[in-house]
């Protein structure tokens, strides 16, 4: 995750398994401190290895919490992780 200016937050998910890349995935990203606020969408690795999400705020973006769970699906499975900001 990156957080280019006050009203925009890039987030990359690559793929560095061995096996055949999906060509498509679902994900959620639940960046608030409180973690009501959930992005999803669904991405494509189709002609690459990485999709790049860039999520834009109305105005300046919510400060992101500590810990952001992460949720991606593909082909009927499914990888939840945790994001720590340092």
């Amino acid at each position: 995750m990156d957080i280019e200016n006050d009203s925009s937050k890039l987030y990359k998910i690559a793929f560095i398994g061995k096996e055949n890349k999906p060509e498509v995935f679902k994900y959620k990203i639940k960046d608030s401190p409180d973690k009501k606020n959930t992005n999803s969408g669904e991405g494509e690795l189709i002609n690459q290895n990485e999709f790049w999400i860039n999520m834009s705020c109305s105005g300046a973006c919510d400060p992101v919490g500590t810990t952001i769970p992460v949720t991606v699906q593909w082909e009927g499975k499914k990888e939840e992780l945790i994001l720590t900001l340092h």
